[in-house]
């Protein structure tokens, strides 16, 4: 993920407040390169791959989020795989991205379940 696939939305014309917007062109370079080692453009705690549950932990910390609701997030990830990996078929990647994509998104939760 780059820095690019985010961007604020004013809510309304002059009003100078602004939202998150809906996260876009998200798709893992992994599943495009495979040879790629990194997991990650940007890094957390610190790293780029080999990213565990405990990285976002303490990531979340750095940043002021506190343990418990940190948890809580990880967990609701963790449960929506199944409608990751629908998400994932119901694209228009051509299917052995698909599969790839899919084996990305099972192993990256498979690390962040406890």
């Amino acid at each position: 993920m780059h820095l690019k696939n985010f961007s604020l939305i004013e809510t309304a014309e002059k009003s100078n407040e602004y939202i998150l917007s809906a996260a876009y062109d998200m798709l893992s370079t992994n599943a495009v390169i495979p040879t790629d080692q990194e997991q990650l453009a940007l890094t957390i705690n610190g790293k780029k791959q080999n990213i565990r549950r405990k990285d976002f932990i303490v990531f979340a910390e750095t940043i002021g989020i506190a343990d418990k609701a940190a948890e809580k997030l990880i967990e609701k990830i963790v449960k929506l795989k199944d409608k990751y990996i629908a998400m994932c078929r119901e694209s228009y990647m051509p299917d052995d991205m698909k599969e790839a994509l899919e084996n990305l998104i099972e192993n990256r939760i498979a690390v962040l379940e406890k």
